[in-house]
Order: C-alpha cells, then structure tokens, then sequence
C-alpha cells in the first residue's frame, strides 16, 4: 500500500519540476554509463581476454632501479637480458614459464619494396608458451632450431595483407634495415589492449640483450638496465607472493655480494596484470622514457 503512495508522489514531483527532474534523470543514466564504460575498459585489460589468454596467473616484472651506495644516484628504466638471466631465468619454485621482450618501430617491406612501419616485437621460445595466440597459417618459430643467419617471424593478418596484399605469407621474406626475416607463422590480429603481447610482427630475438650496453651507454660504466620487459607465468595465483620473496631475496643476496657499487631494487614492485592496469608506469631516466 505505501509503495502506491510513494509512486504516486514521486510521480507527483517529478511532473511538478520538470527541469529538475529531466536533469536529475539525464545526470544520473550519464554517471552510470560513465563507470560502466570505465569498468568495461578496465576488464578488457586485466581480465583473460586473447592472445593474454593468463592474465590471472601473470607477473609483471618491468622497472628496475640500479641506486649508489652513497644513495646519491639513481637510474631507472627496464631489465637487461643480463638481469633477466641472473634473477628470473633461473628456476624459480611455483614459475611455469618467464619470457622477456623489447619492442621497436622498424620499417619493413616485401622484396618489391613495398612496406610499412611496423611495430617489432623481439621475443624469446617461451613467449609461445605464456600467451595464447591463434595460428590462421604456419607455426610459432623455435630459437633452438633456428638457422641464426636467417632468422624467423611471425607476423598479423593485417599486417601481411598491408605488406604482401594477403595473408597466405608463410615462407615469404621480411625485408629491415636490421636484415631479413622469413615468415613462418601468421597469426589473428591482437587487440592493442593486449599491452604485453600486442605486436604486428614477432620476431626471433637472436641479437637477445645487444642494444642494452648502446642504451645505456651514456651511464658510463656496465648496467643491469637495458630494454627488457618480463611477464612470469605462476602456476597458480596462490604463489605470487612466494614468488616476489624469492626474486627479492635474489636481489637481496646480489645487494650484500662484494664488489657491488649500484644495489638493485624493483622500482615498482612486481604487480600482478590487475594490479598494474592501475598504476602509474611511466618513468624517464637519463634519456630513456618507458
């Protein structure tokens, strides 16, 4: 009986002030679609979605900071291949796969000279094995098996058509100022909210870790810091935190070796997709911004 009264007395009000009513109606449907379409772009980049297809059990490991002894001097910028090997490559208890990778804009063409800027992704075998990506053609190259001197890449769908005109490209040649690729694998586009594995060509990473001494070169003296950035792949969720404590003990013992002049620390820790989808992550260092 009272929620009759109540209709009819909001009812009442609301014809009784129309302006008032029209803007409180508009401003309310307005405030939900704004978090609405906020929430909806939030879980398209942390929630499992392809080629990211383990974003749950994902770790991202991606700033580094090297500081002085004195504290006087700090760099930050992301991980060496050197780093990568020393504190993550080696078996971590809970880790199912680690895979680091360097991004770039290169200008790539078919042997008629026909291209684009493109963006590169260099990446390692275990890359394969931490996202999910559909193959349409072809297969994901193995560093292992790979002739060094002529190397493999796959490539988009797009990314092909764009190049060659279609997408049945495997076994054509990529042509780079870096040198050439052949392309043994294409794939279904990524969507750019992939922030990790989010490419037009991957590429075999068989100059692995060469550009980080040129980086960096300007700190004069040798540096954990260079290129690179890591996902670890958890088994499960559950082990994320067993799994920070081991790679900050790693540090921790690298910190109080003798003959260490820079001590090395996470510049931001080491957040899991849902937690860095919600951090700042910019930083510049020297030159280099990320």
């Amino acid at each position: 009986m009272k929620l009759g009264i109540y209709l009819k007395e909001s009812w009442y009000n609301l014809r009784k002030d129309r302006v008032y009513s029209a803007v409180y109606i508009i401003g309310t449907g307005l405030s939900l679609a704004l978090v609405t379409a906020w929430l909806t772009v939030q879980s398209m980049h942390f929630d499992n979605a392809y080629p990211e297809t383990h974003r749950d059990r994902m770790l991202i490991v991606g700033a580094l900071m090297e500081s002085s002894l004195d504290g006087e001097t700090n760099s930050t910028a992301m991980l060496s291949a050197d780093f990568v090997d020393r504190f993550l490559k080696e078996p971590i208890e809970g880790v199912e796969d680690v895979t680091a990778f360097c991004f770039g804009q290169v200008a790539v063409s078919n042997e008629s000279g026909e291209g684009m800027t493109a963006v590169v992704e260099y990446v390692d075998d275990e890359f394969w094995k931490v996202f999910g990506f559909d193959f349409v053609s072809g297969r994901a190259f193995s560093m292992k098996d790979m002739n060094r001197t002529a190397p493999e890449a796959v490539i988009s769908e797009s990314a092909a058509r764009m190049i060659f005109g279609h997408a049945d490209v495997v076994g054509e040649t990529l042509f780079s100022p870096e040198g050439q690729f052949r392309i043994c694998g294409v794939v279904r586009d990524a969507p750019k909210t992939a922030a990790y594995a989010f490419s037009q060509i991957w590429a075999a990473d068989v100059n692995r870790g060469e550009s980080d001494a040129s980086t960096f070169a300007w700190l004069g003296r040798e540096s954990m810091l260079g290129d690179y950035m890591a996902v670890v792949l958890a088994e499960d969720r559950s082990r994320f935190d067993s799994i920070r404590a081991e790679i900050e003990d790693r540090l921790s013992r690298y910190n109080s070796s003798e003959g260490v002049e820079y001590t090395l620390s996470m510049h931001m820790g080491i957040p899991s997709v849902k937690e860095s989808a919600f951090m700042w992550t910019g930083f510049t260092s020297g030159t280099y911004t990320w």
